[in-house]
């Protein structure tokens, strides 16, 4: 029986230690930037929550947030626009629109962190179908390539977080590794061994209202 882990902090609310890149080994050459693609070809953003729909303005429903300068306000992603290019908060469609995490280049060992938030317009369609897009994390160097490890916040907790790591698939791999490697956006009947679905709303946007990881298959 499959079995799911909560990631608390995650979401539209106040957040900084949620999800953390580590950039290990060896020293990048450039600020790295959070992207969202339809799989993991990681060269197309045709999926309806890339794409958008008349409903959000045709803007992609992946929000990501820098929060190395700080914790996500509640509410942070409610308005939040789609800025062509860089942003420290962004919604996140390939390379039209990233969020870059951090001022500065990071270096072996450094530590990047984000919040992320997963829209959902009245007019959507049902089911998951063009709702599963892959989160990239890209990262620059001109030597040898950073080693990079994915985490998230298992706890309620920003002073004590328990960092669980979250498996990453290098592009243009159709192996998936193994669990965890997903972020559910949820309802709040989510259980550890059931995932509830989001309901669209009659009108506007939501966010889920939950984040969850499967751990066992």
């Amino acid at each position: 029986m499959a079995t799911y882990q909560n990631i608390p902090l995650a979401g539209n609310i106040p957040g900084q230690n949620v999800f953390r890149i580590t950039f290990g080994t060896y020293d990048c050459s450039d600020i790295p930037q959070v992207t969202a693609w339809d799989d993991y070809l990681m060269n197309t953003v045709i999926k309806e929550s890339l794409a958008g729909t008349t409903g959000n303005g045709s803007v992609s429903s992946i929000c990501v947030a820098d929060t190395e300068p700080g914790a996500t306000v509640d509410g942070w992603a409610t308005a939040l626009t789609q800025t062509s290019g860089a942003s420290h908060t962004n919604r996140c469609k390939g390379n039209t629109a990233y969020t870059i995490l951090g001022t500065a280049v990071p270096i072996a060992a450094d530590v990047r962190r984000f919040q992320l938030a997963i829209g959902l317009t009245y007019d959507f369609g049902a089911g998951t179908t063009g709702h599963d897009p892959v989160i990239g994390i890209k990262a620059f160097y001109t030597g040898s390539p950073p080693v990079l490890s994915f985490h998230y916040n298992s706890t309620n907790s920003e002073s004590t977080p328990t960092w669980v790591q979250l498996n990453l698939q290098t592009k243009g791999v159709e192996t998936e590794p193994s669990l965890p490697n997903t972020i559910y956006g949820t309802g709040i009947d989510t259980t550890t061994s059931s995932l509830d679905p989001v309901t669209k709303p009659d009108t506007g946007e939501i966010f889920a209202p939950e984040y969850w990881s499967k751990t066992v298959a």
